[in-house]
């Protein structure tokens, strides 16, 4: 299937798009992308940016609840144009289910029990958020669809799809009809690159596959104590290997016993899969980690500035081994 069937799979009753009066064939997964609040003037970007919307209100942590992407933003005229939805869905503050962490042992993920000559990657993200003007009302976001495929001996296959742009309220949206030269693609064609053994991407090496390859990795960082390090460092290695459960567990563990990583229970991340969040508060930023409860496989990442806006999120969508390259 591809990646927007599997969303489509994934979402079931949570699917934002399901009410849309339009061939649903023509409806990306960008249509996902959340509303963004007031941002300053600029270009904003993350290495990993993609679709679990979570914002901290207060004290307590809160996912988001699609409520009918068919429905424009007060005072506006829903549109839609020839590739589908133009905003984001609207979203309301839904809030975890305190008290739940993970417990260990963890299970084996599904791909453990897979055969296949390479290992596949898929990540939802939305890394290019473009701001004209200050407000919030001049903002275009260029989602991404990132899958790749790797060997044991790192030849890999990377192929970037770009979406359709959306537009966190209809004033953006206005903003850009009338200037649609701003921010422009290349291609909207799929980027496709080829790497020959020894192209490790940067942060890579030989896969972790024990707790004392964790605890290495973790020395390695520059501050091992620094609860965001740990973050990181798990989000880093979910782009790129396909963790065993020792590894899973091993930094499961030391995220328990982190100081300042704090548990914060169940929630529905946005492709409506259920997990378990971890919150670590930093001075400028929450980071957010959503994981499978009975593997430890990361779902969402997500980061959140104190004005609860969403800085980057990023939905691992899949993680298999197989013999196919597409």
């Amino acid at each position: 299937m591809s990646d927007k069937e599997v969303v489509r799979a994934m979402l079931r009753q949570f699917d934002p798009a399901r009410e849309l009066h339009v061939d649903r064939s023509r409806i990306s997964p960008g249509s996902l992308m959340p509303p963004a609040s007031a941002r300053a003037t600029g270009e904003r970007r993350r290495l990993l940016a993609a679709a679990a919307a979570i914002v901290v209100l207060g004290g307590g942590a809160a996912a988001v609840a699609v409520h009918g992407a068919d429905e424009p933003p007060p005072g506006s005229q829903a549109v839609y144009e020839g590739d589908g939805f133009r905003y984001g869905p609207i979203i309301e503050p839904m809030a975890f289910a305190q008290g739940a962490q993970i417990t260990l042992p963890l299970k084996a993920a599904a791909y453990e029990s897979q055969q296949g000559q390479y290992n596949h990657i898929g990540i939802i993200s939305w890394n290019a958020v473009f701001d004209d003007e200050p407000g919030g009302n001049a903002t275009i976001i260029r989602p991404q669809e990132r899958d790749t495929w790797f060997d044991a001996q790192w030849v890999r296959r990377v192929v970037v799809k770009q979406l359709p742009p959306v537009f966190p309220n209809e004033q953006s949206r206005r903003y850009y009809q009338r200037h649609p030269n701003a921010h422009p693609i290349a291609t909207t064609a799929p980027e496709v690159d080829d790497f020959n053994p020894g192209d490790q991407p940067a942060a890579a090496g030989p896969m972790p596959t024990t707790a004392a390859d964790i605890v290495e990795r973790i020395a390695e960082q520059p501050d091992p104590a620094d609860p965001r390090a740990i973050v990181s460092l798990i989000a880093d290695m979910s782009s790129i290997y396909l963790l065993p459960v020792e590894a899973r567990t091993a930094l499961i563990d030391r995220l328990t016993k982190t100081a300042g990583a704090e548990w914060i229970g169940l929630t529905t991340d946005r492709a409506g899969r259920a997990g378990i969040g971890v919150k670590v508060q930093a001075k400028e930023v929450t980071e957010i980690l959503v994981f499978e409860p009975a593997t430890g496989v990361l779902l969402a990442w997500d980061e959140v500035d104190r004005a609860g806006i969403i800085q980057g999120a990023t939905l691992f969508v899949k993680a298999e081994r197989t013999e196919r390259v597409e």
